[in-house]
């Protein structure tokens, strides 16, 4: 979960410490899933997009093999709620990796 954003007219850095700060929380939804499956392991990639605000106004999915759509959800209800650096020039999207393994728990 250490990459940057991939994309924007947006302080990556400043993108990348809201999410490292919220690591806890997304954590916390796998934790749950692991629970009932103890092996999940993956990646899933949430495309953001941040508006002139530096709200959240839509967050999806872009790629996943997690594949675990109540993780996929908790995810992005976690992002949904963050506030961002307000990006240059109207709205930003920024695509954020992350990796899920029991072993890196």
């Amino acid at each position: 979960m250490d990459r940057a954003p991939s994309e924007a007219n947006i302080d990556s850095a400043g993108v990348t410490k809201v999410i490292n700060v919220s690591k806890a929380a997304i954590k916390r939804c796998y934790d749950k899933a692991l629970t009932s499956n103890p092996m999940l392991k993956g990646k899933m990639s949430v495309k953001i997009t941040i508006n002139e605000q530096g709200r959240v106004s839509n967050t999806e999915v872009v790629e996943d093999s997690l594949k675990d759509a109540e993780v996929a959800k908790c995810v992005k209800g976690v992002i949904g709620r963050l506030r961002f650096p307000k990006p240059a020039g109207g709205s930003a999207s920024v695509t954020f990796p992350f990796a899920f393994d029991p072993k890196n728990q």
